[in-house]
């Protein structure tokens, strides 16, 4: 059986995090969320990145991840920046070149079991200047209304609700937790002929068919994670913003969340495969192969699904007539990690074998931590 507290402390990377960033604005919310599924919620700052939950001796827990907020509050800045949302202008090449640095410091975390690699990203991390700074201060504007911090505060309760959804899903009957409902919603989508949905049923209609449980369980929690955030932007925002701007502000914090996750873990599949492919590790570099294509899969059909329900369900909440253009996307990140493998693979590779012919394993987990002040 988990223990809550050795698992905490096995993950956190920093046992007294300096987080305050709208500390205020989320009491009240996890206070609710704990009542509502009888959960409590905990915080951390962890290799893991990514918001979580955890059952430890009988009681859930949901992990609210710091490390995964201060991230995303650079990779929203950046998104907002290439979808010409902000009220200022940044020189696009810069961001660029913050958005590499963002996944190095991102896979010096991720690629912990792979020690010489984990060590090669937090050095070439520093070799950069150490972009970011201290990282548990980041980016805090005073406004809380600002765009920058409404995107940000509702897309971590997004992924609160998100995760809340699995408790729902795996504690309660169909019949209470609303799946036999979900399950009538997905049929509707597809059997519907609109042209306008038409690149979304062929793939919804796989899942739905073949009663793919994991994926139908993620598009359940993100259904319901929808349902709550929009709720909270209309209450929160209503006498703050247009319909349009609720809509627009409710989209980018549900989309840009699992956006996030997705490039975070194509990085660190991708970045494996190399460097298995480097070491000739074959049947490893093909594992890593199969992996990167299942997840591709999923987060295909969780992304496309979850942009069709919840730009159709916000469309209707604000009534917004051209719903289907809420979200514009931007292909940066994905162009940006290409870029990175391509020119600083050889680089970042030879170093982690160097590192693993110097180095124990546990002295370049240590000196990683070191490096980062994650101590």
């Amino acid at each position: 059986m988990v223990d809550i507290d050795k698992y905490l402390t096995r993950y956190n990377l920093l046992h007294e995090p300096k987080y305050t960033r709208f500390k205020d604005a989320f009491v009240e919310f996890y206070r609710t969320q704990e009542d509502r599924y009888k959960t409590s919620i905990k915080e951390i700052y962890s290799t893991r990145i990514f918001p979580s939950r955890v059952k430890a001796n009988g009681e859930h827990y949901i992990i609210v991840d710091y490390h995964f907020a201060n991230m995303f509050s650079y990779y929203s800045t950046f998104y907002l920046c290439f979808s010409n949302q902000l009220p200022f202008k940044l020189d696009k090449e810069r961001v660029k070149l913050l958005i590499k640095n963002l996944i190095i410091l991102s896979q010096a975390s991720l690629q912990e079991d792979i020690p010489g690699l984990a060590l090669s990203f937090a050095e070439e991390y520093i070799r950069n200047g150490e972009i970011f700074k201290k990282y548990d201060s980041l980016l805090d504007l005073e406004n809380k209304n600002h765009i920058l911090n409404q995107v940000e505060i509702f897309a971590n309760m997004f992924t609160i609700y998100h995760e809340a959804g699995h408790i729902r899903y795996n504690e309660l009957e169909n019949a209470e937790n609303g799946y036999d409902d979900f399950m009538d919603y997905l049929e509707w989508w597809c059997s519907c002929s609109d042209a306008t949905f038409s690149q979304n049923s062929v793939e919804l209609k796989r899942v739905f068919e073949k009663d793919e449980q994991p994926t139908l369980e993620e598009l359940y929690c993100d259904l319901h994670a929808v349902v709550g955030i929009k709720d909270d932007v209309k209450r929160v925002c209503h006498n703050k913003l247009s319909d349009y701007e609720m809509a627009r502000l409710t989209i980018d914090s549900i989309m840009l969340a699992v956006e996030f996750q997705g490039l975070l873990i194509q990085n660190k599949l991708q970045w494996k495969k190399m460097y298995y492919h480097y070491n000739n590790m074959y049947e490893k570099e093909k594992r890593a192969q199969l992996a990167i294509r299942r997840e591709f899969d999923h987060y295909q059909i969780r992304f496309s699904s979850l942009l069709l329900m919840a730009t159709h369900g916000v469309g209707q909440e604000f009534k917004i007539d051209k719903w289907i253009d809420l979200y514009k996307g931007s292909n940066v990140f994905d162009e940006t990690s290409i870029e990175l493998l391509n020119d600083f693979s050889e680089r970042i590779i030879e170093r982690a074998r160097w590192n693993e012919l110097h180095y124990s394993e546990q002295e370049m987990s240590k000196m990683r931590n070191l490096l980062l002040r994650w101590v």
